[in-house]
């Protein structure tokens, strides 16, 4: 045992004495740094204290956070529909600037920036050498206004501080009166959601609960768990009485076409005016840089199958028309966004069976009015999108009846056209139902239930997934 020991203080003692060796990388560390407090939400005024530094020096604090998003797999440019879930990458941004004394120390008075949650390094900084660093952690916050109104008043809700790295702090989970009504993210939001929900039930106290939870539903043993650090927060709505509020007719909730624009090259080109819109929406598909007289066939590119038969799916084309190129070498055709799967869409014009010039189309999920406005409990309200995608973030929405979610589908294999049928529940009065985005399934499928992630329930952040949409609807129940 002596020898053993001996043997393993030389094997040190060597260690410590070559550049980068085991003891090297605490050997370039000046000074020392402090923060207090240690942890906080978004906006904490704190103190940062150094010693032992360079004298009269003036030094950069460096605050270290991460660039993160949704990994959309892409092949030659275009998302080819595979989901990976997120990705982040660590960088460094200039916080401020200080000046140590004739001691070598500072203080300086800081507020936190509206970044992402968990442990961010402040790193201590002269040039490009680093002189020491501390750790802050920034813990979620949340607030909720207004504090009461009547029947679907939306209910606003902001969280901040929100980790994008560790799994368990990603997102929170929302509660309506004890059901559960979706979660929130703030992946491409910097760690920052706002979201509202409707106001629903009947007049008088609302509880809502934000908590943290692994997949599928929350965790309520917090005060019991390792991460009982991560605060849980609850808030009471009071519905008054008075006239519901009720979302806007669906067409008005529908995304804004995005216009063509005219390439500026004189080869064959092709665009679409507007290169997005909702299905049936007018449109001109219109070529310049042909050959007079050419005829030119326009191509649809479209997916048909689905993700849960054993043939799976694949992608096909569908002729639209044949133009006449002008003498000026240009032509234009009226038509009508397709009803097909929603989506990024290749349209191609093919001479003399080449394809010489494309172009893309978006086709934007479009929904239509609900078959009725004024029902009976236990009758049927049915609920009609079109334009619903094929990718594994397109593909799919979540549904939520009065602030509880009830379950999700899907339009692929119904290319993008999705009825839906639900069943009046609930006492006389206004109801509520909302569309929410979220996600259907990891690229392997095998790690979709074993990675911590939050698929086919209702993403209440709906501005942070990769294709962000919400659609509400109302309508009453009679006696």
């Amino acid at each position: 045992m002596a020898r053993l020991r001996l043997i393993l203080l030389v094997i040190l003692l060597a260690a410590s004495a070559i550049p980068g060796g085991m003891a090297g990388a605490a050997q370039g560390f000046v000074g020392t740094l402090a923060v207090t407090p240690e942890r906080g939400p978004v906006g904490t005024r704190v103190t940062l204290t150094g010693a032992g530094l360079p004298a009269s020096a003036t030094l950069s604090v460096v605050w270290t956070t991460v660039d993160a998003g949704w990994d959309l797999e892409h092949r030659n440019g275009q998302y080819i529909g595979i989901f990976n879930g997120r990705t982040y990458r660590e960088v460094r941004r200039p916080l401020a600037a200080v000046t140590t004394d004739a001691d070598g120390k500072f203080t300086a008075a800081l507020k936190i920036p509206e970044d992402y949650g968990g442990v961010r390094d402040i790193y201590l900084m002269h040039g490009d050498r680093v002189l020491t660093k501390t750790g802050f952690r920034i813990l979620p916050q949340a607030s909720l206004s207004p504090a009461s109104g009547p029947l679907g008043t939306p209910i606003r809700i902001k969280l901040t501080g929100l980790d994008p790295v560790q799994p368990l702090e990603t997102w929170y989970w929302v509660l309506y009166d004890n059901r559960l009504t979706g979660y929130v993210t703030a992946v491409r939001t910097k760690g920052t959601a706002r979201f509202n929900i409707p106001a629903t039930g009947d007049p008088g106290l609302h509880v809502i609960d934000l908590q943290t939870g692994a997949p599928g539903a929350p965790y309520r043993a917090k005060s019991t768990s390792p991460l009982k650090y991560i605060p849980i927060f609850r808030f009471a709505f009071n519905l008054t009485p008075g006239e519901a509020i009720l979302p806007p007719p669906p067409e008005a909730q529908m995304a804004k076409p995005l216009p063509g624009i005219e390439p500026p090259l004189a080869s064959p080109v092709l665009w679409s005016d507007p290169r997005s819109g909702p299905v049936g929406a007018p449109a001109r598909m219109q070529g310049k840089g042909f050959v007079p007289g050419d005829q030119v066939e326009l191509l649809f590119y479209n997916m048909k199958g689905s993700r849960v038969s054993e043939s799976g799916f694949e992608p096909y084309v569908e002729r639209m028309t044949t133009v006449t190129v002008g003498t000026d070498g240009r032509f234009e055709w009226a038509y009508k966004i397709p009803d097909h799967l929603g989506g990024f869409h290749q349209i191609a014009a093919r001479v003399r069976g080449r394809e010489i010039a494309s172009t893309a189309l978006t086709v934007d999920r479009t929904p239509l009015p609900l078959s009725a406005r004024e029902v009976r409990v236990g009758e049927e309200i049915t609920v009609h999108l079109k334009g619903v995608g094929w990718t594994e973030t397109e593909n799919i929405f979540a549904i939520v009846y009065d602030n509880s979610y009830i379950g999700y589908a899907c339009g692929f294999n119904s290319d993008g056209d999705v009825i839906v049928k639900i069943s009046a529940t609930g006492a006389p009065g206004w109801h509520y139902i909302d569309l929410y985005p979220t996600f259907y399934r990891l690229k392997d499928y095998s790690k979709t239930l074993e990675v911590p992630f939050l698929f086919r329930h209702a993403m209440l952040s709906w501005q942070d997934h990769p294709q962000p949409f919400v659609f509400r609807y109302a309508f009453t129940i009679v006696k």
